[in-house]
């Protein structure tokens, strides 16, 4: 299934918040509670300072390379039920500790009362 245009979207409009380091206006796009595990440690974030935190601290690892654009390459997306989806994507051009790196991430969002997207969990895989 291809993704539909406003989870692409959505999920392209939080990637660039974090790459500005607006981590305030990114919060809105979580749920919460919400998921958050990368290949070493799992978080349950209940609030959104502690969420914000944590974004701020990852965020720091990840820069652009000089002269790069974000490349974000949806590789799957799934409706796994009429308000819940998965998309699985890469994003390409980051620097993470001087080397230049493809990062996968995985997303389930879902639908909040007013049917706009949340994400409810989020996998990195960026070893």
């Amino acid at each position: 299934m291809d993704p539909q245009p406003n989870e692409q979207l959505f999920l392209k409009e939080l990637c660039n918040l974090l790459i500005k380091g607006d981590f305030h206006d990114s919060l809105a796009f979580f749920h919460f509670p919400c998921v958050v595990m990368n290949n070493n440690e799992k978080y349950i974030f209940n609030r959104d300072l502690e969420l914000k935190q944590w974004l701020m601290n990852y965020c720091r690892r990840l820069s652009l390379a000089d002269g790069e654009e974000l490349e974000f390459v949806v590789k799957k997306a799934v409706q796994m039920s009429p308000k819940v989806k998965f998309s699985q994507l890469y994003l390409n051009g980051l620097l993470v500790e001087s080397e230049v790196n493809k990062i996968q991430l995985s997303f389930t969002l879902g639908t909040d009362e007013n049917n706009a997207l949340k994400i409810i969990v989020v996998v990195i895989d960026d070893a």
